[in-house]
């Protein structure tokens, strides 16, 4: 009995020895098992970059990473015997116009066999496109005006508009998620020789990253043209005035005139032969083409019917010092001023002209505008007075320097203009303090002449060839209309709307402006 006992026993313990081993054994052919399997990032710009596979596994001895559509680097097989496996691996730019998805697998393996996880996905995004980018139009007048930017685009949120040379309003930037975006702009007005032409940006943003369009142009012509020589004698251009675009009269300092007509100026007539140093000023009556009359510095008048020229006839006699007529303003055919070197005034009444009016006794009287027969002003020297159709004004002090040039568009606004480059405004009651228009300050180079057509546009000249402009708000800054000095300097302009002036200098050269 005690042998079968000890037996008993004896099979229990071998029993109790087994079952441990047949444990270990199932444990170490165990299946594997993927507890988290992730990609990061999971969306990518156009431009593609890398992302990092991660698994966390169990009984697993290696992990093989795969890719729909294919990528270089994958299939790649990886220990992950610690429980735990990374790849990393780059995506190509993307150059279509959707975005390209990235499935990934994971296998892992060991002894117990293998197990496939879920796939997990990555994108890399399609970059923004741009289907047309357009500015309209592509040319426009001297006086500026708007163009319309307009583009056509794909996965792109937002358009940044930019230009160069700068205009105001740029850059800016406009959604365009719909596919479409636009934006209406303001070019300034050109008062320069040159076409200014502006070169339009566009970016694209979204969420593929961004994108540049090809630059777009648009133009706006100048207003002035390049100079055209008109007088052969090089005495040099010193006066002009234009009735309209149609009809304009220059005049020279050897008494010659020239006559534009719409499309071409005439050959060079002769009228005066008796003064020193010939014909000083002209004025035609606005609008019409069949009175002007043209001053010299012997103290002649000579005036034009229409048909032809008259012959000098002399103002200034043996009792008035002849210190030649300077300016000449005519309002009608009826009504003309023109002022000397000594402060006297004539005028005109469409039949005869007056004896001297001495009206400044202290300066030379250097210009004179009419704008009818109840509103004139003269100036010279420091000194400007007015006409009120009874009587002259006394000379009031408007300014340091020598008055040259005015011009009065209206009896309520006047623009007079010094040799050093700063101007006054009569307002109707009062003359505004000098303000200075014209940077080339020094009298050799300086402002030489002034024409206003309206209260909202005047054009200055100087004797460096340069022209500045009002707009009713502000002057412009001076700008060549041709090269520095080549014409001897712009002596003389004359405006008879905004939208043409002619400009002479003393080379004989005439430059016309026009919108």
């Amino acid at each position: 009995m005690r042998t079968i006992r000890h037996s008993a026993v004896l099979v229990a313990v071998v029993a109790l020895a087994v079952v441990p081993v047949a444990a270990v054994g199932a444990a170490s052919t165990a299946k594997p098992s993927v507890i988290s399997f992730k990609v990061t990032p999971t969306s990518l710009m156009a431009t593609g970059g890398s992302v990092t596979l991660i698994a966390s596994v169990k009984n697993a001895t290696s992990c093989t990473f795969s890719v729909t559509p294919s990528v270089k680097g994958l299939p790649a097989t990886v220990p992950c015997a610690s429980n735990k496996a990374s790849k990393k691996v780059t995506l190509p730019k993307n150059l279509s116009a959707a975005a390209t998805s990235y499935a990934f697998s994971l296998k892992a393996s060991g002894p117990g066999g293998s197990t496939t996880a879920k796939p997990v996905r990555a994108k890399v995004l399609a970059a923004p496109s741009i289907s047309s980018f357009t500015s309209t139009p592509k040319m426009l007048t001297p006086t500026g005006g708007s163009v319309t930017l307009i583009a056509s685009v794909k996965n792109a949120t937002s358009c940044t508009f930019s230009v160069t040379p700068s205009v105001k309003g740029l850059p800016t930037t406009v959604g365009c998620s719909s596919n479409r975006a636009a934006k209406k702009i303001n070019l300034p007005e050109n008062a320069t020789a040159s076409t200014v032409t502006y070169a339009f940006s566009l970016e694209v943003s979204g969420p593929g990253g961004s994108t540049k369009a090809k630059s777009q142009h648009a133009a706006v012509r100048p207003f002035w043209s390049a100079p055209e020589s008109i007088d052969p004698t090089g005495a040099g251009l010193d006066s002009i005035s234009c009735a309209s675009s149609s009809f304009c009269e220059t005049i020279d300092g050897s008494g010659i005139v020239l006559t534009w007509n719409g499309r071409s100026w005439s050959t060079p007539q002769t009228l005066d032969t008796d003064s020193f140093l010939g014909l000083t000023s002209i004025s035609c009556v606005p609008r019409i083409t069949s009175f002007c009359v043209a001053v010299d510095d012997n103290g002649n008048v000579l005036a034009w019917n229409g048909r032809a020229w008259s012959a000098p006839h002399s103002l200034e006699s043996n009792t008035v010092p002849n210190y030649g007529l300077s300016s000449v303003s005519c309002s009608s055919v009826s009504f003309c001023v023109t002022v000397d070197g000594s402060g006297n005034a004539f005028m005109w009444n469409g039949r005869s002209w007056s004896a001297a009016y001495s009206i400044d006794h202290r300066s030379s009287l250097t210009s004179v505008s009419c704008q009818n027969s109840s509103f004139c002003v003269a100036v010279g020297g420091f000194y400007a007075l007015t006409w009120n159709g009874r009587a002259w004004s006394a000379p009031h002090s408007i300014d340091r320097g020598g008055l040259i040039s005015v011009s009065c568009p209206t009896n309520s606004f006047c623009v007079a203009l010094d040799d050093h480059g700063s101007g006054e405004t009569w307002r109707g009651k009062s003359w505004t303090a000098p303000q200075v228009i014209d940077d080339n300050f020094y009298a050799s180079d300086g402002p030489s002449s002034v024409s206003c057509p309206t209260t909202s546009f005047c054009t200055v000249v100087d004797l460096s060839d340069n022209v500045v402009t009002w707009n009713g708000k502000s002057w412009s800054a001076s700008e060549p209309i041709e090269p520095l000095w080549s014409g001897g300097g712009l002596a003389s302009a004359s405006c008879p709307t905004s939208s043409f002036c002619v400009a002479v200098d003393g080379l004989g050269n005439a430059i016309i402006g026009k919108s």
